[in-house]
């Protein structure tokens, strides 16, 4: 029996999700991950980020809106181009974000792409961050990326961007590194801003 394109693309998406989505040992360190670049952000921008709310999306974002700048073009001693390949395949297909430790007032909002993307006549897409404003008022999004690990799993390689809408966005790569049980923030460049 022959499958369609359509089918085979389903089987697949099924066979990333179960690799990626259902290892509870890799949503655990991810979510250690994801816990420490916010801790690390909210720290570093704390006049920033004290003054707004934030909104985390309980989605993480696909390899097709991650922006990596010169990162993805050459090769550089900051991160292995291995990385970079992890990094997009581990986000072909947006995944649930589960387990994260999130500050008293941040909040985790599933579905938070339909309130900054809105569809268009041709059946694309164009952001519309109306609906997010007028339901989170003030709030600074962040979203993440699935991280990527070196293959000794002590080095983590997280993408996210965060802001307060089109205008005021900011991409940024972290690298993290596992000391004891805990991740710690050892480098950090952000290869766009909008």
């Amino acid at each position: 029996m022959m499958m369609g394109a359509k089918q085979a693309f389903g089987l697949m998406s099924i066979a990333i999700l179960l690799c990626f989505g259902q290892d509870p040992r890799a949503q655990s360190e991810d979510a250690s991950v994801w816990s420490a670049v916010i801790e690390h952000y909210r720290e570093t921008h704390r006049d920033e980020s004290q003054r707004f709310r934030l909104v985390v999306a309980g989605e993480t974002t696909v390899s097709a809106h991650m922006l990596l700048g010169r990162f993805e073009q050459q090769d550089t001693s900051e991160i292995p181009p291995s990385m970079i390949r992890e990094l997009r395949g581990r986000n072909a297909v947006s995944q649930a974000l589960r387990g994260l430790r999130l500050p008293s007032d941040a909040v985790l909002v599933p579905g938070v792409r339909r309130l900054i993307m809105r569809s268009t006549a041709s059946g694309g897409e164009t952001p519309d961050w109306l609906p997010f404003v007028k339901s989170y008022p003030g709030a600074l999004l962040l979203q993440f990326a699935a991280p990527a690990y070196d293959t000794s799993g002590q080095r983590a390689l997280a993408y996210f961007s965060v802001g307060l809408g089109p205008e005021g966005l900011q991409g940024w790569l972290y690298i993290l590194e596992k000391q004891g049980s805990e991740w710690k923030v050892t480098w950090l460049d952000s290869p766009w801003i909008a």
